[in-house]
C-alpha cells in the first residue's frame, strides 16, 4: 500500500528540525542520526519505497540547508533515481 508523507518547510527553521521531522514522518529507528548519510541508510534499508513524499516550500527547505543546499537536492534527486518505488512532488 502506497503512504503519502507531508513535510510542510514553512514550519522548519534549522537542520535539527528537518531531521527531528523526517525521523517522525517516516518512524525512523534509534539509531537514526540526524545527517543525510544516515537518512539515506534508513531510506535503503528500513523505510518501505512505495511512498510519496510531497515537500511544501521546498525553496525555503533550501535555504535552511544553505551552504549544503547542493546536497539536499542531490540527495532527494538520488531517492528518485536510485530507489524505485518513491514520488517526490516538491512545491
Amino acid at each position: 500500500m502506497r503512504r503519502e508523507f507531508f513535510l510542510d518547510a514553512n514550519y522548519l527553521h534549522s537542520k535539527d528540525d528537518f531531521y527531528l521531522e523526517m525521523g517522525k514522518l517516516f518512524d525512523l529507528p534509534g539509531y537514526y542520526e540526524h545527517n543525510l548519510d544516515s537518512l539515506w541508510d534508513c531510506f535503503l534499508t528500513y523505510i518501505n519505497p512505495e511512498f510519496t513524499l510531497i515537500i511544501n516550500n521546498y525553496p525555503g527547505l533550501l535555504r535552511i540547508f544553505r551552504d549544503e543546499s547542493t546536497g539536499l537536492d542531490e540527495f532527494f534527486q538520488k531517492i528518485e533515481t536510485d530507489i524505485q518505488g518513491p514520488t517526490l512532488l516538491r512545491n
